[in-house]
């Protein structure tokens, strides 16, 4: 209702706008626009990395038969027994909603040395450590694969011949949001 109020006002200061100051705004947008979608892209990892809560996580090496110089990275908190699921996703998958992939959110706590999946769940915590990730394979019935976007690729040390298990990874989480700091064989040094 007020913008009507003002019609009368606004009607009457012109504004001139000449033809090169429509270009200089054109390009000003052209140039900002991609700028602000890449700093949206790199806050979330730049938070996780500055301020997450530091996490180890236990992973093995799958084998690679082509080339031995990098491995691939399986995390034990991938895979999911069923009853780690919580009574809402289990209906959430039995209702059949889940045909694509379901967006869940895994608690972890620290159980000696590394932490471990306590609860797969589809609604986010209010608190804790969490993942967000997305359960793959919500038809199975007895262990589900859920891809929390850890990375998974690691280069080997050239003098070493053979990728040794088992692996630990530290990663930083921050509002499910995880990444991956220091992979090493073995253990993790301080």
């Amino acid at each position: 209702m007020g913008i009507f109020l003002l019609y009368p006002i606004l009607k009457e200061v012109k504004i001139v706008v000449s033809p090169t100051d429509h270009r200089k705004i054109g390009r000003l947008v052209i140039f900002v626009i991609p700028i602000i979608i890449l700093l949206g892209l790199a806050i979330p990892p730049a938070v996780a990395w500055i301020y997450g809560a530091k996490v180890v996580l236990q992973a093995t090496a799958q084998p690679q038969h082509e080339d031995k110089s990098f491995v691939l990275l399986q995390y034990t908190i991938e895979k999911v027994p069923a009853p780690l699921l919580s009574d809402t996703l289990r209906k959430t998958i039995a209702t059949g909603a889940a045909s694509g992939p379901v967006k869940v959110f895994g608690k972890l706590a620290k159980q000696g040395n590394y932490h471990v999946l306590t609860e797969l769940t589809d609604r986010k915590p209010d608190g804790g450590t969490y993942l967000s990730g997305r359960l793959q394979n919500a038809e199975l019935d007895t262990d589900y694969t859920v891809d929390f976007g850890l990375a998974r690729f690691h280069l080997l040390d050239p003098e070493n011949e053979h990728a040794p298990d088992p692996w630990v990874a530290q990663v930083n989480i921050k509002s499910g949001y995880g990444i991956v700091t220091k992979i090493n064989s073995n253990r993790l040094s301080d």
